[in-house]
């Protein structure tokens, strides 16, 4: 599946990548996203003005809208 990932702490340095579909744990749901939105904080991520600790490469993205598939 496709995700946009941060992989570098500079500006920019977020790319759309192919990265594995992930499985539903015992409390998760697994949603076929229909729709997204930008949010400010990805926009602060994408210049790197991120004012907390970011393990990288992270996935961004919370703004969406979708398909439950599978519940855990």
């Amino acid at each position: 599946m496709k995700a946009l990932v941060k992989y570098g702490m500079k500006p920019g340095e977020v790319e759309l990548r192919e990265v594995e579909k992930p499985a539903a744990g015992p409390d998760d749901v697994i949603m076929r996203v229909k729709s997204v939105g930008v949010c400010g904080s990805d926009i602060e991520f994408w210049q790197n003005r991120i004012t907390f600790p970011v393990n990288i490469p992270v996935t961004l993205g919370h703004e969406f809208a979708g398909i439950v598939e599978e519940v855990g």
